[in-house]
């Protein structure tokens, strides 16, 4: 049996509102870079990696069980969730008010796979089933003062991917506030489709060209610590704005963000959720 609750309690560690922006956010986030995401969950939490169809964008994604104020899961299991339905769904569910719920659940399935008898040694005279849990739907039951709702989603059959996560040692590391990150937000928005991140000595930069107008962010190292740049080596790389775009909507999670480069490798870009897990992006710079 899988359950995952959410309750609304002046008594609990960590707000219920912080834990649905949680999910609200990471999944629309997800939703920029796929059409259905395998999210793989045990006894101590969630995960996720997915890569866009253009293979540009990694997203790796850990929510600890903590966030939650119930957990339970009996064995690992893998639900393949169609994004666009869950979030038109999740979006307009609320726990704001003292006695307000959200209860996720499914029940596993198990299924058999062979292995592929061509493949089998010696030793393996008979084909070995392996349980694989799976789930066939969804249920999110949302439960206010004044309304109960239920809702199923059915979800799809897939084998879960496997990613190789880019194992750099960058050579520029900018530590940078979510107030001075939304400074590039608001550059941004403006125009153009092409950011471009470069860094010297103790400066991160953040330039963008559009038809007849152009702009240039520098951010500096600072008494505050708001931007911390450690550089030894300087590094030019432009990413497509829509991949910021996406990043962005996890902005209002995290107190900072940790943006790693190396020339000619992804750009990392981290967030830490407290100590409840994470969200990483490795974006592959323009040619």
């Amino acid at each position: 049996m899988l359950e995952i609750g959410i309750s609304f309690s002046k008594k609990n560690t960590v707000e219920s509102s912080y834990t649905m922006n949680v999910l609200k956010q990471t999944f629309s986030a997800l939703e920029d870079l796929v059409e259905n995401a395998v999210i793989k969950i045990s006894h101590d939490g969630i995960s996720a990696q997915v890569i866009d169809s253009m293979h540009v964008c990694l997203c790796d994604v850990r929510l600890s069980s903590e966030l939650f104020t119930h957990f339970r899961c009996d064995t690992d299991v893998l639900l393949t969730v169609p994004l666009k339905s869950f979030n038109l769904l999740f979006k307009n569910m609320t726990v704001a008010k003292d006695g307000d719920s959200l209860m996720i659940s499914a029940v596993e399935v198990f299924r058999k796979k062979k292995k592929d008898e061509n493949t089998q040694t010696q030793n393996d005279s008979q084909n070995k089933a392996t349980r694989l849990a799976r789930a066939n739907s969804l249920t999110l039951t949302n439960t206010t003062e004044s309304a109960f709702l239920k809702t199923s989603i059915a979800l799809l059959d897939s084998e879960a991917p496997e990613f190789m996560l880019p194992d750099t040692n960058f050579q520029n590391e900018i530590e940078i506030s979510a107030e001075s990150f939304r400074q590039m937000k608001n550059l941004g928005g403006l125009f153009g489709n092409k950011v471009v991140f470069k860094v010297q000595k103790d400066e991160f930069v953040v330039m963008q060209k559009g038809e007849g107008t152009e702009s240039c962010l520098i951010l500096k190292n600072n008494e505050n610590k708001s931007i911390v740049v450690n550089s030894t080596m300087p590094t030019q790389l432009e990413i497509n704005k829509q991949y910021l775009d996406t990043v962005q909507k996890i902005l209002g999670l995290c107190d900072k963000m940790r943006v790693s480069m190396s020339p000619e490798t992804p750009i990392l870009f981290e967030m830490g959720l407290n100590e409840y897990g994470y969200i990483h992006f490795f974006i592959a710079p323009q040619a």
